[in-house]
């Protein structure tokens, strides 16, 4: 059991529990205090969108700077309740290369918006759509494992200057082998979404839900935590605050990280102070649950003291 349970008295006495949704009060809590860093300040430190470009009614975004693939998915979330791009026919893929890969002088390989994190082998969008394209290079998707032992699970998008260029290599999140600068693409509908990340009740789906912490914490254990009665308040716990607002799920997410409902629901950061999870949602749940927006974020800890807690990520149960 995870240290972290040790709170769930703490929270019961703190915080009155919202059933049905209400957001609950709690005296005297703020917003994030000023001893307390926002994760923000870490995850997006230098972080701009660049340039972008339009092909078949969307947008695209490229991102100044080199990252991981957490970082990027995580920034496209947080600032354009968008993803990482979704690669549907030969001719975005052609638009991608030609607009945002620059030359051989200047070559940038892109991360794109698959993953095969929770099931090896099985290569999923993060918007859940189904896949009808791919451009693998030869011998990919092999997952190696000989310079990175944890294997690859994130799709990259090469560039001139990598060595099958124009096609996709499954990579670990950050390219420690050719050291080639990897830029995050993100897809912008060019008309806003009216809700953060929608989830079809009837079909069911996943919301991806990176996770970022400092890299001083690489190795050390989270726990993703869930709401659906809303993010502020929130709870300040010993000059650390969690911006999750204490209802039932809270609770269940607490007590029984492994129901089901959230994928790789607690673990350990990676090398880089990083790690991905998912909120899955099975078809056919009641119709009476449109609408419902559940929260999650993720609590770092050791020996029962939180030690970081990362940005909350919202996702919308739809018909």
């Amino acid at each position: 059991m995870s240290p972290l349970h040790r709170l769930i008295p703490l929270l019961v006495l703190t915080v009155p529990i919202s059933i049905h949704g209400q957001a609950p009060v709690v005296p005297g809590s703020a917003s994030q205090g000023a001893g307390t860093a926002s994760p923000l300040k870490h995850e997006f430190a230098g972080q701009s969108p660049w340039f972008s470009g339009v092909f078949g009614g969307h947008g695209y975004v490229l991102l100044k700077l080199p990252t991981t693939w957490a970082k990027a998915e995580l920034f496209a979330q947080v600032n354009f309740n968008a993803h990482l791009v979704v690669v549907n026919s030969p001719q975005e893929h052609f638009f991608l290369y030609s607009t945002f890969c620059g030359t051989l002088a200047d070559s940038r390989d892109l991360w794109i918006g698959m993953t095969d994190r929770f099931v090896e082998g099985n290569w999923k969008w993060v918007t859940g759509e189904p896949i009808t394209y791919t451009s693998w290079g030869p011998f990919e998707p092999n997952n190696y494992s000989g310079f990175t032992p944890a294997g690859e699970d994130f799709a990259q998008f090469m560039g001139p200057g990598s060595y099958v260029p124009s096609t996709w290599n499954d990579m670990s999140p950050w390219d420690t082998i050719y050291q080639q600068p990897i830029h995050g693409v993100i897809e912008l509908p060019l008309a806003p979404a009216s809700v953060p990340n929608p989830i079809s009740l009837t079909t069911g789906g996943m919301h991806v839900l990176p996770i970022v912490a400092p890299a001083e914490l690489a190795g050390h254990e989270y726990l993703v935590i869930g709401s659906v009665s809303g993010t502020r308040p929130g709870l300040d716990l010993g000059g650390v605050h969690l911006p999750l607002n204490l209802d039932a799920y809270t609770l269940a997410t607490l007590s029984n990280p492994d129901d089901g409902l959230i994928r790789a629901g607690r673990g350990q950061l990676d090398q880089l102070g990083e790690a991905l999870a998912a909120f899955q949602v099975p078809p056919g749940l009641p119709a009476n649950l449109v609408g419902l927006q559940v929260h999650h974020c993720a609590v770092v800890h050791s020996q029962g003291q939180i030690e970081y807690v990362t940005v909350p990520l919202t996702a919308t149960l739809m018909p």
